[in-house]
């Protein structure tokens, strides 16, 4: 969906700044989920960490995928790597210039 018009448009309404955009992602699965937990951690000003606990969405691919057209619509060319722990548990570290 990020890679199309509509939605590139949506993305850069809500957000420019890759940043902001992953706070709002971070917030709205907050809102819309009753289990599990996502927090966002800063390691830098463009390096971010997003760690999930009990999620039942596939962190490999589903949500690094979603991770990378989200960045790639704000015309920004991250670089992704999915840690896992176990199977529920892990985190995304996305890293950019």
């Amino acid at each position: 969906f990020a890679s199309t018009l509509m939605g590139r448009a949506l993305l850069r309404l809500l957000a420019r700044d890759p940043v902001r955009l992953t706070e709002q992602a971070v917030a709205a699965r907050r809102q819309m989920a009753n289990y599990g937990d996502w927090r966002m951690v800063r390691h830098g000003p463009h390096d971010i960490e997003k760690v999930y606990r009990d999620e039942y969405t596939w962190l490999e691919s589903a949500i690094a995928g979603a991770a990378v057209g989200s960045f790639e619509a704000c015309d920004v060319e991250p670089r992704v790597e999915t840690l896992l722990k176990d199977r529920y548990n892990g985190s995304t570290r996305i890293r950019w210039e």
